[in-house]
Order: structure tokens, then C-alpha cells, then sequence
């Protein structure tokens, strides 16, 4: 499969929430008849994009008593992605819950500017001493799976304790939103410092792992041979990441 054919592949979305809501089953009910975990159910429930398997299927649409084609239906990836990423979107309440976590790791005050139907934002701490900051983030997708992306990560000048909390915040929201991933891209290291070894190393003792062409393709460099990539800029589209969800 080409690397832009999933973009293209319809992707399975089940209907058990709004069933279930519908009827008013409760997943303890479901779980009792049917012999599936509550688990299992709940998964499924919550997310209409989980991979379910033809067995879970089948035993959930006996108990249910419904047909296989009630159970869900084939849509676009372009909607799972608008779906996905709208229901971890920039919004007010999280906005104000990304304040608060950037302050209580900070001590610094930040404003948020919310585009693009809320899936991106501009950040701009609005005051620490003689530093500035001033990042890009995106919610976006990359191998099926949700990431936390920060495409601008600009600062005056580096000051490891600054850097340190600001990427630790960050990993504290893309754990309250539900994220899997976070990504920094190459970009906001090697077109914004002087000296790029620092972030670098910083990222790789905060566990990021190197990548490359895919999410999953993780591939352990040392610090050398990863600060020539960068510093070749052989590597644009690549950058490091993170699991943050547990």
C-alpha cells in the first residue's frame, strides 16, 4: 500500500453507543448476556473507530438482536479524522485546563489563539524574565493514531528549566485530552537555535525517540548521528515522539 492510500480506504465506524443509548442497555447488561468484558464494550462505546473483531461483532449483534448492517457502516477517513480531532479540539474548557497546567509548571502566564475549527493554536507566554516563547501546536493524525504536534517551539534564547517545563506541560495536556502521541517536528530545532544539541538532548532524556517516515518506524540514533541529520536538514518531514498515554 502506497503511503497515501489510507487516506483514501474507507474505515469501519460502529453504531453501539447511540444503539445501546437508544435502548437504554447499560454495558453491564450487554457484558452479562453476551459474555464480552465490560471492558471490551465500554472501548467500543467510546470510540466508534475501535478495531473490533468479526467474533465480538457477531456475538454483540446476536444479543442485540439486530442485523450486521445496523451494528455500523463504512465511512471516509477524511470524517473519522474531523471526528477524531474534533473531540480533542483547542475548545474553551481545554484551553483554560492548558493555562492552568503551563502555569503550575511555568510559573508563567501564556495566551492561546485557537484556527482552523480549533484543532491549532498559537502560543505566546506572555512574560518570564528576559525569555520569550512562542510555539504552533497542531492535533492532528499520523498512522491512524491522534498526535499532539508542536510545529514552532521558539524561544529567545535556550534555557534548559524553561524548556524542561513547557515540554513537560505539554505532556500533561496530551494525557488529560486523551492523546496517544506527542511530536516535536525537526523544524522548530534546527530553525530556531543556534546550538541544537541542547534540545536534542534534552528530548532524548525525556524518552522521545527519533523517527522516521512513520509514527511507529522508531529508530535509535545517538546524539550525533541525529544532530547531523538535522543539521544537514536530511530529515524535514521526521522528528521525535513520545507515548504519553498510559
Amino acid at each position: 500500500m502506497k503511503q497515501f492510500d489510507i487516506y483514501r480506504k474507507p474505515v469501519f465506524r460502529n453504531k453501539l453507543d447511540e444503539i445501546m443509548t437508544k435502548n437504554n442497555i447499560s454495558s453491564s447488561y450487554l457484558s452479562r448476556i453476551s459474555g464480552i468484558p465490560r471492558s471490551t464494550i465500554y472501548r467500543i462505546r467510546m470510540n466508534p473507530y475501535n478495531k473490533t473483531t468479526s467474533y465480538i461483532k457477531n456475538k454483540i449483534c446476536e444479543s442485540l438482536n439486530i442485523q450486521k448492517e445496523e451494528f455500523g457502516e463504512k465511512v471516509g477517513y477524511a470524517q473519522m479524522m474531523f471526528e477524531k480531532i474534533g473531540s480533542v479540539a483547542f475548545n474553551e474548557k481545554n484551553i483554560s485546563e492548558f493555562k492552568k497546567i503551563l502555569y503550575d509548571e511555568t510559573r508563567g502566564f501564556f495566551q492561546i489563539d485557537p484556527y482552523s475549527r480549533n484543532s491549532c493554536i498559537n502560543i505566546k507566554m506572555k512574560w518570564r524574565r528576559k525569555n520569550t516563547f512562542l510555539g504552533n501546536i497542531r492535533i492532528t493524525m499520523e498512522d491512524g493514531e491522534l498526535v499532539f504536534k508542536i510545529i514552532d517551539f521558539d524561544f529567545k534564547y535556550y534555557e534548559k528549566e524553561l524548556f524542561d517545563s513547557i515540554v513537560k506541560s505539554f505532556e500533561l495536556y496530551a494525557k488529560y485530552i486523551g492523546v496517544k502521541y506527542i511530536v516535536f517536528s525537526p523544524g522548530v530545532l534546527y530553525n530556531t537555535y543556534n546550538k541544537v544539541r541542547e534540545p536534542i538532548r534534552e528530548l532524548l532524556n525525556n524518552k522521545y525517540i527519533y523517527y522516521y517516515k512513520h509514527l511507529k518506524n522508531n529508530t535509535l540514533l545517538d546524539e550525533d548521528k541525529i544532530y547531523k541529520r538535522f543539521i544537514n536538514k536530511s530529515d524535514r518531514i521526521y522528528g521525535f515522539s513520545k507515548f504519553v498515554t498510559y
